[in-house]
């Protein structure tokens, strides 16, 4: 007496559709038991639930796709301002969702930065968006690079990847000093997903210029600028 329970399985073929689905199910008659031993009395038996809600979506492991690096933000830049967008990197994934792959270090340069180079970046950080193609300066990986100045790479952190692309981002502190017309620029020419990869595009085409931000108020008597 009791719940006798049983088990359907399938064997999934090694070239099974990625995200198609499986599903299977028991007629409403569609099993028969004996209640002695020999089986002198076969029963037909019927199910309270025969098809129930609801599949299992056939996935695979996660590869590396590709890699490029963008510079989508041209915009001047103000003297002593922090966390500057100089250049976006993605990193697109294909296949299934298991066993994500993992970035595990990038390594960028400074070329296109107009001398004197520390003068003009103070500091180089990369930050992590997900799947968001918005920049935001609010998850960091890795660890900050001080005054970088020709290559320099960032690493110390793995960070697993989604099904898709991802972005990352360069940004770069500007100095209350930095000279006035100055570029500051980078090139991403390398980095790690499992093996070192190369970027389609290492070297965008663009730059970002020192420029004097103005911040315009409002007072009762009116507009200033400062």
């Amino acid at each position: 007496s009791g719940t006798v329970y049983y088990w359907l399985a399938y064997d999934i073929s090694a070239t099974a559709g990625l995200t198609n689905t499986v599903d299977g199910y028991v007629p409403t008659n569609g099993f028969t038991y004996s209640d002695d031993t020999p089986l002198s009395n076969v029963v037909i038996g019927t199910l309270v639930t025969n098809n129930p809600a609801g599949n299992l979506t056939i996935d695979g492991n996660m590869v590396y796709t590709s890699c490029t690096a963008t510079q989508n933000n041209i915009n001047p830049l103000g003297q002593g301002t922090t966390n500057q967008e100089i250049l976006g990197v993605q990193i697109v994934t294909g296949l299934g969702t298991q066993n994500p792959v993992s970035a595990t270090s990038f390594t960028f340069n400074t070329n296109g930065t107009s001398a004197v180079v520390t003068s003009n970046i103070n500091n180089a950080r990369l930050w992590f968006t997900g799947t968001s193609s918005n920049f935001s300066a609010s998850a960091q990986v890795g660890a900050t690079t001080a005054a970088p100045n020709g290559s320099f790479t960032i690493n110390g952190f793995t960070q697993a990847l989604s099904s898709g692309t991802n972005y990352f981002w360069l940004t770069y502190d500007i100095p209350g000093g930095a000279a006035l017309g100055a570029a500051v620029d980078a090139e991403c020419t390398a980095l790690t997903v499992g093996t070192s990869k190369t970027p389609t595009v290492t070297a965008p085409a663009g730059s970002r210029n020192v420029a004097t931000v103005y911040t315009v108020t409002s007072t009762a008597e009116g507009t200033t600028t400062d």
